[in-house]
């Protein structure tokens, strides 16, 4: 027959019910025998027992309590959740949730038995101090570290920044290759700092117009006037490390270069033609003749050929930035003095063309020497003065040369010393 519990018995199974612990039905009814043996309580009283009972029960209810609050507190500090932990923080609930230990040595006896209310609740506190300090100090053993790597590997991924901007590819200088004036083709080369990738390119941006090439090189031609801007960089998804360089230059307007020639009737440079170069006001002209480069650099040379013939005449001239003009045009250098001298003439005295003179060199004021030729070479007649014509006599007396064809010479001078001779045929006409 079971002991009836006195009313502090009572109270304390009532508020051990309430706590909810995982045991057995058939430990309770062990529990109860051995408390009924026991003398401990027995010395006390009534009053003493119950709120000695209440006493540890509330202890063990506010531990239980503020070790959940601070795991709780230490989940949210960390920030990181993971399955080895919520494991961990499972095992250690249903720990502090047994709240009694119920401690067999039956080789000791039935006595030795005791209820250790109080002494559990301060081994989980301590248990549950050194679980903190495990998870803020990190893993002391392989299954600690195993749950963090699980932890660390269930992170959201982040870039490194040192990385990133160790690998952005940055332009460090932008340099100009060729002269840059007006139509010419020159280069713009980037210096990156380091290659560029497969997929990489470099973005250019020239006067408001974006082009991208696949090397750090760009192609421009020079087709207007003005003020070039150019920037550069390498295309990049990150816009924080994103660096470009920027140039700028001035092209001006080529020289609208040109000339003219007049080819010179003069019949000492008669083989010279007379060049005028515009616009005025440059200097360093340079003329090239067939390819060959005159000596001369002035805007208005003459140039003395050797015969009559086309040539190709190239004017050049470089400005100041190095910019270099030039036109070319083929001009027709050709006799053109003409002496005006008549092929035949009939000295027969009716007074229309009764002698012979060349009537170009009648207007001029050389030297002169006219000299008269049979075909054998042997000299006829000689005169020095365009006003003493040949009349077809010998030495323009006697009679009348015979019929048929002679050789007519003449041989000019300046007053530069310089000599020009003219030959010629003329006839004596049958006259009968």
């Amino acid at each position: 027959m079971k002991k009836q519990l006195t009313t502090e018995e009572e109270l304390l199974k009532a508020k051990l019910e309430n706590v909810d612990f995982a045991f057995q039905e058939g430990h309770w009814a062990e529990m109860q025998q051995l408390i009924g043996k026991r003398s401990f309580f027995s010395k006390y009283g009534t009053l003493t027992k119950a709120a000695v009972g209440f006493i540890v029960i509330a202890a063990a209810v506010y531990l239980m309590q503020a070790d959940d609050e601070n795991k709780k507190a230490e989940v949210v500090s960390i920030n990181s959740t993971t399955t080895a932990e919520t494991k961990l923080d499972s095992e250690s609930i249903v720990e502090e949730k047994t709240a009694v230990e119920f401690k067999s040595e039956p080789e000791l006896g039935e006595n030795k038995t005791e209820i250790s209310i109080s002494e559990k609740a301060t081994k989980q506190s301590e248990n549950s101090n050194k679980n903190d300090l495990a998870v803020k100090a990190g893993p002391t053993d392989s299954k600690q570290t195993k749950t963090d790597k699980t932890a660390v590997n269930k992170e959201p991924k982040s870039l490194d920044e040192s990385k990133i901007v160790s690998s952005t590819i940055q332009v460090e200088e932008l340099t100009v290759v060729g002269d840059v004036c007006f139509g010419n083709k020159i280069q713009v080369k980037a210096a990156l700092s380091k290659p560029l990738t497969n997929k990489q390119k470099v973005q250019w941006t020239v006067n408001g117009k974006v082009r991208n090439t696949t090397t750090p090189t760009l192609e421009l031609e020079l087709t207007d006037a003005g003020i070039y801007n150019i920037e550069a960089g390498v295309n990049s998804n990150i816009a924080d490390n994103y660096k470009s360089e920027k140039i700028s230059f001035t092209v001006n307007e080529a020289q609208n270069l040109d000339f003219t020639y007049r080819d010179n009737e003069d019949p000492f440079h008669d083989l010279e033609a007379s060049f005028e170069a515009t616009p005025l006001g440059l200097s360093n002209y340079k003329w090239t003749v067939n390819g060959t480069e005159q000596k001369f650099t002035e805007r208005t040379p003459k140039i003395v050929f050797e015969k009559r013939g086309i040539y190709d005449i190239e004017l050049s001239h470089t400005d100041a930035e190095g910019c270099l003009s030039k036109i070319s045009k083929p001009i027709n250098v050709d006799v053109d003095f003409d002496p005006l001298a008549p092929n035949a003439f009939t000295p027969n005295g009716d007074g229309i063309n009764d002698d012979f003179m060349p009537q170009a060199f009648t207007i001029r004021d050389d030297h002169f020497h006219l000299s008269i030729y049979d075909l054998n070479g042997g000299v006829i007649f000689h005169s020095k003065s365009t006003s003493e014509p040949w009349n077809g006599r010998r030495n323009n007396s006697g009679e009348i040369m015979s019929k048929g064809n002679y050789v007519w010479k003449v041989i000019i001078e300046n007053n530069e010393s310089i000599k020009k001779s003219f030959t010629g045929r003329v006839k004596i006409m049958d006259f009968d």
